[in-house]
């Protein structure tokens, strides 16, 4: 198993055991401004 597998799942049970409620698993940003700056400078 992967180190970031192992920790991800150990985070998320933790979160959970503290009532949070995951929502998205893997949860994605996507960054508009970034994109729009990188292609203004390519």
């Amino acid at each position: 198993m992967a180190a970031k597998d192992f920790y991800h799942q150990q985070v998320r049970e933790i979160l959970i055991a503290e009532g949070w409620i995951i929502t998205h698993d893997p949860y994605f940003l996507k960054m508009l401004f970034s994109e729009k700056l990188l292609q203004s400078i390519i």
